[in-house]
């Protein structure tokens, strides 16, 4: 199964760069969602956007597979990344910005 995990908002409410990239207990709000999926033995696959350059190095730098999306809203680009996914099955959605999602919440909404 594979988890879509939309990462293209530039949080710009918060002024502190890219959102899914803002420390949470040491690091950025993006892993603890990537490590709850893992730990579910679910796919991550982060969608970042045009709009947020530093998320898509991220993923490089930590060897993510990532879909790129053209960023032109979160319903959007959830569709898009749906599409590029080539994934027939079910697929989780989330958002970069729920660093509190664990294995048992991801577990228990399967």
């Amino acid at each position: 199964m594979l988890a879509l995990i939309l990462a293209g908002g530039e949080g710009s409410r918060l002024r502190l760069g890219e959102k899914a990239l803002v420390p949470v207990a040491g690091r950025p709000m993006l892993s603890w969602v990537i490590e709850a999926f893992s730990e579910a033995e679910v796919e991550p696959v982060v969608v970042p956007s045009h709009k947020t350059p530093y998320t898509r190095n991220f993923c490089r730098a930590n060897d993510l597979e990532f879909i790129d999306t053209e960023g032109a809203g979160y319903v959007e680009d959830m569709c898009e990344a749906v599409a590029l996914s080539g994934e027939e099955g079910p697929l989780f959605t989330a958002a970069a910005d729920i660093p509190y999602l664990t294995a048992d919440i991801v577990n228990t909404v399967r």
